[in-house]
């Protein structure tokens, strides 16, 4: 038998870097406690790189947790290294940390060894060729972490399929072309830049060069284009199709959006429990065609119509203008009403306001429906989560519980807005960028030519209707989505309740395929080193560092060591501003709470979720994103210096220190070290 003991930490310990190909280095990640929430992901993990033989550390991530304690440095390495010579092969250990005492709890050699013959390819990689682009720059604000094998699977069998038929019913490829807008590398999502370039040459007056520089900053070599007739062939084809679609997107999107709300409200009253297995399925199938997988076409789609009109307000205002247009078209589409995510926070700060009234105690987690809560509240809580419910953290990962799900999460956002005086109110913040937009456009309907300002009317007013329609576009997208929840809960209680999955959270690194074999007896069971091996692949692939973009298949590379012998920080403007304030770096959204007001927010990417935190910031800093991206069209409706795109700012800047964001110019200057 044998005996248990309670960890003080635990993780694993590669014998050698598997991931940079350093076999003079050992790696080792840790989590307190036991190591469940290290494979699961749950947990952000303390990771060291120690050097052989002088078993030094050489990189350290994650220091201000400290897990590990120095003096266990050594011992672990050293068992690195005798287990290895035991196997005579690179191992793979887990071990446990209890009483001073160090376990290994299992090792086996490791079979995951890449070297510069081998591509990287499993079940979730798509097809690529050599002159295939992808990058996961701009799509990463979207799908923020290492994805989990269910939700890839998902994605890939149903999402990429809804698109083709999308691209397809657009008139952009032909009835029996398979495309891949979507791809997974070391569980990372990446788009198909080449891709997008070819669908955007197949539009009448679009030029795949504004997409090389909309993903990348940049051009690339285009040596595949298609032939000139091919190309005028779908423009011309297309261009009714696509013409009809965009000025119908806005009508289709709010349809959809009624749509989808029609079938969760149904979907949530059906008995799940007495369907049989073919009929959960086949309703699955069913709720994905009709809402779900529109919802993803549409809302790429929608990011077409916003850019469309940027432009062509850029090109009316840019000659008269010169330099300054970014900035005033940064103002021009900020301060608007009825932004979806912009609302989420004014309803956080009105149930702050409620719980401030009545005295609620937000320090101590409750349930925030208890019936014995003031009537005002319970009223304003549940009209919060029917309208905003299906977001929350990650909300597009469906293994990650969102706010209807999980509503006590929400009490840390609003504890944080309790404190703050009533001039800090969204709706304040927001009314103070309205004024500043509506100055603006007197002022330039003043200086325009009689006959440019009708244009300029007509342009800015679809500008602004149309990124309105982005922000509702990605609620509707995360609304359809997750309609699908209840069927995933019945089938994950139909598999853990056959014993079909040795542990609940094993269902997520099931792929669909794989589930729907289980639940109609076409697959016996599972073998439990396919999902162990899963799970060790998605807790090392988190440490993965990928290039910005590459060619087929990647490699992982080495982080770069920047040049700060100057002191700043480059990126894109989104709105104008300056601040100077103590930099808050945020990572993590169980961070979140630890953040004062006034503080810089310096984050690697925000969604739905970490709208709140942008009333308590005095400055927003991210280091990805576009102007239309969800950091920049918060910022802009709260009037906030906001510099988007640093790419490397939340490695540089520490927590504690001094910086100032130049919101006109587009830099962060690092003004003094914590």
């Amino acid at each position: 038998i044998q005996g248990m003991v309670e960890g003080d930490y635990a993780g694993v310990i590669f014998s050698q870097n598997i991931i940079q190909q350093r076999p003079q280095q050992i790696v080792v990640e840790a989590v307190r406690g036991l190591a469940d929430s290290l494979v699961s992901g749950e947990e952000e993990a303390e990771q060291l790189v120690i050097e052989r033989p002088t078993l030094k550390i050489v990189r350290h991530s994650c220091a201000e947790k400290k897990i590990i304690a120095e003096t266990d440095v050594t011992s672990l390495a050293e068992l690195a290294i005798s287990i290895e010579n035991l196997l005579g092969e690179p191992a793979d250990i887990e071990f446990v940390h209890a009483k001073e005492k160090l376990y290994a709890i299992q090792a086996r050699p490791i079979t995951t060894l890449i070297n510069d013959d081998t591509k990287y390819i499993d079940q979730f990689t798509p097809p690529s060729s050599n002159t295939t682009i992808w990058t996961c720059h701009n799509v990463q604000e979207a799908f923020p972490k290492v994805m989990i094998p269910f939700t890839m699977s998902i994605w890939l069998d149903y999402y990429n399929t809804a698109l083709n038929r999308h691209q397809y019913k657009l008139g952009l490829i032909g009835k029996n072309e398979k495309t891949w807008l979507f791809g997974y590398f070391f569980y990372k999502v990446h788009v198909n830049v080449s891709l997008t370039r070819v669908l955007t040459d197949r539009m009448l007056g679009q030029d795949p060069n504004l997409i090389m520089q909309s993903y990348l900053g940049r051009e690339l070599p285009y040596p595949d284009r298609e032939s000139w007739s091919k190309r005028w062939y779908y423009r011309l084809y297309s261009t009714p199709f696509v013409t009809y679609f965009l000025l119908s997107l806005p009508r289709l999107i709010k349809t959809l959006n009624k749509r989808i709300e029609k079938s969760y409200a149904w979907v949530i009253q059906e008995n799940l429990t007495q369907y049989s297995e073919q009929e959960l399925l086949d309703c699955h199938d069913r709720l994905m065609d009709e809402s779900s997988g529109d919802s993803v076409g549409y809302h790429i789609t929608s990011f077409t119509l916003p850019t469309l009109a940027i432009n062509l307000l850029s090109g009316l205002l840019e000659p008269i203008y010169g330099d300054e247009t970014k900035e005033i078209i940064n103002v021009l589409i900020s301060g608007l009403s009825d932004i979806e995510s912009a609302s989420i926070t004014e309803g956080i700060w009105a149930l702050s306001r409620i719980a401030k009234q009545h005295e609620l105690n937000i320090n101590i987690l409750f349930d925030p429906r208890d019936p014995e809560l003031p009537e005002e509240w319970l009223g304003s809580f549940n009209d919060f989560i029917e309208k905003n419910g299906h977001r929350g953290l990650h909300e597009l990962a469906f293994e990650t519980p969102v706010w209807r799900d999980e509503p006590a999460s929400l009490l840390g956002l609003i504890r944080q807005q309790v404190s703050l005086p009533a001039e800090k109110s969204p709706i304040k913040q927001h009314q103070r960028a309205r004024k500043k937009r509506i100055d603006l456009t007197d002022k330039i309907n003043k200086e325009l030519s009689f006959w440019k300002k009708p244009l300029f009317k007509m342009v800015l007013n679809k500008a602004q209707q149309w990124t309105r329609l982005r922000e509702f576009s990605k609620s509707t997208e995360v609304k359809g989505l997750r309609l699908l929840d209840p069927l995933y809960a019945e089938m994950h209680r139909r598999l853990w309740g056959r014993k079909l999955i040795g542990q609940p959270e094993d269902f997520w690194f099931l792929s669909y395929t794989e589930i729907k074999e289980l639940l109609c007896d076409k697959a016996v069971s599972v073998k439990s080193q396919i999902i162990l091996q899963r799970r060790k692949s998605y807790a090392s692939y988190q440490f993965v560092n990928l290039p910005e973009y590459f060619y087929g298949y990647p490699k992982p590379v080495k982080r770069e060591t920047i040049d700060m012998s100057e002191g700043n920080l480059d990126g894109v403007s989104v709105n104008q501003g300056y601040v100077t304030a103590r930099a808050r770096v945020i990572i993590n959204f169980s961070d979140a709470q630890t953040m004062e007001p006034g503080e810089i927010l310096v984050t690697h990417i925000s969604d739905a979720a970490w709208t709140p935190l942008f009333t308590l910031a005095s400055g927003i800093v991210v280091d990805i994103g576009s102007i239309l991206s969800h950091s920049s069209i918060i910022a802009r409706e709260f009037g906030i210096p906001a510099v988007i795109n640093v790419k490397n700012a939340t490695q540089l800047i520490k927590t504690g220190d001094l910086i100032s964001v130049d919101g006109d110019k587009g830099v962060v200057f690092i003004e003094e070290r914590h």
